[in-house]
């Protein structure tokens, strides 16, 4: 787990609902890594200590976790603003039902999520399925078991792992359609959870939304967040300088202009043939939010103001944002040859 400091003056610029995450940029042997990852404090905590908390997991050759295992207090990281839309309006004045069916680190946000929304709503209720391979994998135990005892009579935790006997009652087995459509109405009355909330790989998430919608769980009461872009995703390439500073386009002619509001700042440059506009707009502007560059993060988004674009998997965004024009800009590609897009309204 990294903890940071946020000096004084930059705190209402990292306000935050729970559930959203940041992102993290570091430079490794002279090369941009950028990652993010989901809040696991509270806005609270950040209101009464000016800290902000995140759970890295070690991944063998990870770049970033390899690295955060030398940094040391005092170190200085740089980190994005908060963002994100894996969250819901907790009010003091609301009384819920919430639940989770989380995998993994897919955990990290529903830390937030529990700790907020029952400190908050006092008469509101959580119930979090946590899958994994087994105890030696799972994340946060201790900080779960802290709010289990917290909140006894208002968070219900049941551990699902996959290759070990957790002595819960709930025998072994992967998180499947099939595993879940047994578990679930042994757990809770699905239909009577007013917000669900999904966050893992793909295939639990739509194993999961799966179940919920078959048994007559309406859509918008589902709110999903994948950790990982799913295999053989492609992955948009950054933009490519040459020795002298430009970008290779590849021999390509330039087919138009890509207009870029950000930050209330207003920036026009040729759109790459062939390549994402986000690709485009850092040749002018590199401090642009982006994270992933898989459509997994969401970090990215924009709204588009005028013109036409081809997008790919966008599983960050909701069906309701896609109407409302919103777009991953590492996913879109031109189809028209003048483009608008807003990072500030979207």
């Amino acid at each position: 787990m990294l903890t940071f400091d946020v000096p004084s003056e930059l705190r209402p610029s990292y306000a935050f609902a729970a559930g959203q995450h940041v992102t993290v940029r570091v430079s490794i042997a002279g090369v941009e890594v950028r990652r993010p990852y989901s809040l696991c404090s509270t806005p609270t905590e950040l209101h009464r200590t000016g800290r902000l908390r995140i759970g890295v997991r070690t991944v063998p050759g990870g770049a970033f976790s390899l690295y955060t295992a030398g940094l040391r207090p005092g170190d200085d990281l740089e980190v994005m603003t908060p963002r994100g839309g894996f969250t819901t309006a907790v009010e003091f004045t609301r009384q819920r039902r919430y639940a989770a069916i989380v995998a993994g680190s897919g955990v990290t946000p529903l830390m937030s999520l529990v700790a907020t929304a029952l400190d908050v709503e006092a008469g509101s209720t959580f119930t979090l399925l946590y899958a994994n391979r087994g105890l030696a994998s799972t994340m946060f135990v201790d900080e779960l078991a802290q709010l289990k005892d917290r909140f006894l009579d208002r968070f219900e935790l049941f551990h699902l792992a996959s290759r070990q006997d957790r002595g819960e009652g709930l025998r072994p087995g992967r998180p499947d359609g099939a595993r879940l459509g047994e578990l679930l109405p042994r757990i809770v009355d699905t239909t009577a959870v007013d917000e669900w909330f999904l966050c893992g790989p793909q295939e639990l998430c739509q194993a999961a939304s799966s179940v919920l919608t078959d048994r007559g769980v309406p859509s918008a009461r589902i709110r999903t967040e994948l950790f990982h872009a799913p295999a053989g995703a492609p992955v948009p390439s950054a933009p490519i300088p040459t020795a002298a500073g430009e970008i290779d386009t590849g021999g390509a002619t330039v087919a138009g202009t890509l207009t870029t509001v950000a930050h209330g700042s207003r920036t026009t440059t040729a759109l790459l043939p062939g390549r994402s506009l986000l690709d485009s707009a850092l040749v002018v502007n590199p401090e642009l939010p982006y994270s992933c560059t898989t459509g997994v993060c969401g970090t990215c988004r924009a709204l588009l103001v005028c013109g036409e674009v081809e997008v790919g998997a966008q599983w960050a965004l909701s069906p309701e944002e896609i109407t409302a024009g919103q777009i991953l800009t590492c996913r879109a590609r031109p189809r028209s040859s003048s483009l608008t897009i807003d990072y500030d309204l979207s």
